[in-house]
C-alpha cells in the first residue's frame, strides 16, 4: 500500500487544482490566477507526487479527471467549501448587522431598561436577532460564564464575583419615594417625617430591599410601618394605586406612571439614594461587533449618571 500524507497538500495548491478543473484547463486557470502555466503545472505535479497517482488524462482535446483526481477534487471541494463557510460566519460575527445576541438582566432591567436597548439596536441592525432574557440576580453571573447570555446587566447589591468576568459600572439608577396624587406633599420630608408613613416594599430576601434599607439607615431613616411586601414592581404599583401608602422604587420602574401622573414623587430632605447598574462580559472572550454595539447602547442609558469604570465583577 502506498503511504500518503494528504495533509501536506497546501490550501493554495488545492485552490489552484480546483480552478484547473472548474475552468477546464491549465491555460485558463493560469490566466485567471495571473501566473504562468509552468507555475500551475508545478502545483499540479506536487499534488500528484503526494497522492502517488495522476490527476488528469486527455480525452481528445479535453482534460478529464482520473479516478484519483475525482477523489482529490472531492476532498478539495469539501475542505475549501467549509473554509469559505467559516469565513462567512466569521464575517457575520464581526458584523453587528447579522447573527444573534442574547442579553441577560434582572427582571426589573429586562422589563424597564433593556427593551429600549433592543429597540435601538434593531433599528440600526435589522438583521441582528436580539433576545432579552430575565435571570435572578444570583444566576446572571453563571449565565455569562456558561454562554447562556453574551452580556449580563445587573443592579449592584448581592456580593459575588468571579475572576473570569469583567464588570463595568454604567450609571447610578435613582431610587424615588413615590405615592398616589392623593397622598402628595409639597414640602420636603425630613428623615423623622418618614418613620410612620405606611410603606409597600419588596420582601427582605430581595437585594433591592437590602440596598434601600441600608441607604435609608445611613441617612437616619427608620421605617416602622411596612404593611405590604411584593416581589414584583408591578404588584407594588398596583397596591399603591389603591391608596396603600408610599414606596421607595427604582426610577426606571415608575417613569411611565410619573409621566402620566398616576404616581407622584415625594420630595425628601436628605441626600438622594440610588443603586449602581452595570454589565458583565466574560473575561478573555473576544467581543463581537454586535456585542460592542449593544454595550454602547447600554452605556447611553447612563449618559446623565455616574461615570463608568471597569473593575473586577462585583454585584
Amino acid at each position: 500500500m502506498i503511504r500518503r500524507d494528504l495533509s501536506r497538500i497546501s490550501l493554495h495548491r488545492l485552490r489552484v487544482f480546483r480552478r484547473v478543473v472548474d475552468l477546464g484547463g491549465v491555460k485558463r486557470a493560469a490566466e485567471e490566477l495571473m501566473v504562468s502555466q509552468p507555475v500551475v503545472s508545478e502545483h499540479l505535479g506536487a499534488i500528484e507526487r503526494m497522492v502517488g497517482a495522476k490527476l488528469f488524462y486527455w480525452e481528445g482535446r479535453r482534460l478529464q479527471l482520473t479516478a484519483s483526481g475525482e477523489v482529490v477534487f472531492e476532498m478539495a471541494t469539501t475542505i475549501l467549501t467549509r473554509l469559505d463557510e467559516s469565513d462567512r460566519r466569521l464575517d457575520d460575527i464581526a458584523s453587528s448587522d447579522h447573527g444573534q445576541l442574547v442579553i441577560g438582566g434582572t427582571a426589573t432591567l429586562a422589563t424597564y431598561r433593556l427593551p429600549s436597548v433592543a429597540i435601538r439596536l434593531h433599528e440600526k441592525h435589522a438583521q441582528l436577532r436580539i433576545t432579552i432574557e430575565s435571570f435572578p440576580s444570583a444566576t446572571i453571573l453563571k449565565a455569562v460564564l456558561d454562554g447562556a447570555c453574551d452580556i449580563g446587566m445587573i443592579f449592584e447589591g448581592t456580593e459575588f464575583s468571579s475572576p473570569s468576568v469583567d464588570y463595568e459600572r454604567l450609571f447610578i439608577e435613582p431610587i424615588d419615594l413615590v405615592t398616589t396624587p392623593g397622598n402628595a406633599v409639597s414640602a420636603p420630608l425630613d428623615p423623622a417625617d418618614l418613620e410612620d408613613l405606611p410603606y409597600v416594599c419588596a420582601p427582605q430576601s430581595q437585594a433591592r430591599r437590602t440596598t434601600i434599607d441600608r441607604d435609608l439607615r445611613d441617612r437616619g431613616v427608620k421605617r416602622r410601618r411596612i404593611g405590604l411586601e411584593f416581589s414584583q414592581p408591578e404588584a407594588i404599583k398596583s397596591a399603591l394605586s389603591t391608596g396603600a401608602g408610599f414606596a421607595f422604587m427604582l426610577r426606571c420602574s415608575v417613569e411611565r406612571e410619573l409621566e402620566r401622573g398616576d404616581l407622584v414623587r415625594v420630595p425628601v430632605n436628605f441626600e438622594p439614594i440610588g443603586v449602581g447598574c452595570g454589565l458583565w462580559v466574560r473575561r478573555g472572550r473576544p467581543t463581537t461587533a454586535a456585542q460592542e454595539a449593544a454595550m454602547e447602547e447600554m452605556r447611553r442609558l447612563g449618559e446623565s449618571g455616574a461615570p463608568a469604570r471597569v473593575q473586577r465583577a462585583v454585584d
